[in-house]
């Protein structure tokens, strides 16, 4: 469904023995194939496949790679039986994928597993396998690369056993991470049921140690959705509809709690560090968060329910938020909510095991469901963090100022960024030879001065800006009360002027460790890091 769909062409119909069938579009995602009811027909259609990232397909001279929901067909009322897949493949290619196989040949045991199974079919996939407490896991790479599959090894048992530890079981037999390795940046992860699709560059520096951490980062994320989203689902996501967005008020659980996991089980399992948890949690949450002005305009709710509208798109200035870095957050706090309330004794951990005790058996879990679960664990009524949190449009900071001080965390204001973002609050990037103005800050001088996302900076006080030397100009003028803006706005030339003001800095909040510890507090910190 959705933009994949535009990918497919040529669709047309035959008999078995040959004989030519109409074929018409009824909707802008059905065919209708006109043949009488004792008559078998065969389908063909191409699918222009040219986006190797990881939830779409791609196919060139090396390698065949399948994301089965947005290629495969099926005839309604059939979603039920089994499928197979026969690959036309030389016989120096290996497959990687999780339905079984014999040969070329894939089984799915329903049209709901086929297209859950990626695969990747090519002559130069490098495999690598290992044991995590029983159960099989896979390291399939394509792309130019050399994994250090030792350290690899080692470092995802780790995270991979603290996380089956945490969850009391692991939900499939076998689990394989299908790498489509990039030659140039790019992070992207699709969760499917016993496997994820990872694209991530650049390969040449996979194990370099600022990279290595974001594949870890995103490789642990993807790994907790095996139980949170694959195994525990909302209700309004099951069974899962093909034919229409799916919307759900609960990405904040099935996003917010897994981010927020995916880092701090490799806390918990010892791969990282305090220091090295926290460096991200600043750079990927707290930052990103901040980044947002929508987070003062819409709630965590909202922005769950507007996923298939924008979720994915920049969407309008300083009205959007990420469920994602905002969910996270409110995981944190809702952690330490349940750990302040019984005293470590019970905690996130256990709310979300339990929900894979009630739910991890298909039956989907609605809002109720985790509000429920979470105030058993904690003792005591949430409505007040349902209300604030998650249903609010409020600032975070006195919440998640607790929540850091019972860790023996600090909250603080960070003056790191340029001039631009933090005097003036806007960011500029440059585009085609031009600097355009990416974001506006909403209070800010730029926000006053009338700056709007799009503008090309022209000048500033007479003299050229590129990309290269705005934060000197900025600099050089910082003792100015004003600096005249020379911009083009839909080709047109036009003039603002930014006003200093001493009183301004763009909110940026990070996550330190507290200078000195109390004993409850460094309690506190060693109970959260554990599995529990």
């Amino acid at each position: 469904m959705g933009p994949y769909v535009e990918n497919v062409v040529d669709v047309r119909a035959e008999t078995r023995s040959g004989k030519p069938l109409a074929v018409h579009k009824s909707a802008y995602n059905h065919w209708v194939v006109e043949a009488s009811g004792s008559e078998s027909a065969v389908l063909h259609y191409r699918y222009h496949a040219v986006a190797p990232d990881a939830g779409a397909s791609y196919f060139d001279a090396h390698q065949v790679y399948v994301n089965g929901v947005n290629l495969f067909m099926v005839r309604p009322g059939a979603i039920g039986e089994p499928c197979e897949v026969l690959l036309d493949l030389p016989d120096s290619f290996q497959i990687a994928c999780g339905m079984s196989q014999s040969g070329k040949r894939l089984f799915a045991r329903d049209f709901h597993e086929l297209v859950d199974c990626p695969f990747i079919a090519s002559p130069t996939l490098q495999h690598h396998a290992f044991q995590v407490c029983g159960v099989t896991h896979h390291l399939w790479f394509q792309g130019v690369v050399k994994p250090d599959w030792g350290r690899i090894e080692h470092d995802f048992k780790r995270f991979g056993e603290a996380q089956v530890t945490l969850f009391g079981g692991f939900p499939v037999t076998e689990y394989h991470y299908l790498f489509q390795i990039h030659f140039k940046p790019f992070y992207h992860g699709v969760e499917h049921a016993n496997s994820t699709v990872l694209a991530f560059g650049p390969g040449l520096k996979l194990m370099q140690p600022d990279l290595y951490v974001e594949l870890l980062g995103l490789c642990s994320h993807e790994l907790f959705h095996t139980w949170n989203v694959k195994a525990i689902r909302p209700a309004d996501m099951v069974p899962y509809d093909y034919d229409r967005p799916n919307y759900s008020r609960l990405h904040y659980v099935t996003e917010g709690v897994t981010t927020y996991y995916g880092d701090l089980m490799l806390l918990k399992s010892g791969v990282w560090t305090l220091e090295e948890f926290l460096d991200v949690f600043n750079s990927s949450v707290l930052a990103k968060h901040y980044a947002n002005n929508g987070r003062n305009h819409i709630s965590l709710e909202e922005a769950s329910f507007d996923s298939w509208l924008n979720g994915y798109k920049p969407g309008v200035p300083n009205r959007k938020i990420s469920f994602y870095t905002k969910g996270a957050l409110a995981a944190f706090i809702l952690d330490y909510r349940i750990r302040k309330s019984t005293g470590n004794k019970r905690s996130l951990d256990t709310v979300i095991r339990s929900m894979y005790e009630e739910f991890g058996t298909g039956k989907g879990y609605t809002r109720q469901d985790y509000k429920r679960i979470a105030e058993h664990h904690a003792g005591e009524d949430l409505s007040d963090y349902f209300l604030d949190v998650i249903e609010g449009k409020g600032p975070l900071e006195e919440q998640l100022g607790e929540a850091a001080k019972y860790f023996g965390l600090e909250l603080m204001q960070s003056r790191a960024g340029g001039n631009a973002e933090m005097r003036f609050g806007f960011v500029a990037e440059e585009q085609d030879r031009s600097v355009l103005v990416k974001q506006v800050h909403e209070g800010s001088p730029a926000a006053r001065a009338g700056l709007v996302v799009g503008d090309e900076l022209v000048s500033l006080q007479g003299l050229r800006v590129n990309a290269g030397n705005l934060e000197a100009l900025l600099s050089h003028f910082k003792d100015e009360p004003s600096i005249q803006v020379n911009i083009f706005r839909a080709d047109r030339l036009e003039q603002v002027e930014l006003v200093k003001d001493s009183g301004y800095v763009t909110p940026k909040m990070v996550l330190l460790p507290a200078n000195k510890l109390d004993e409850a507090q460094l309690k506190n910190r060693i109970a959260w890091m554990q599995v529990g």
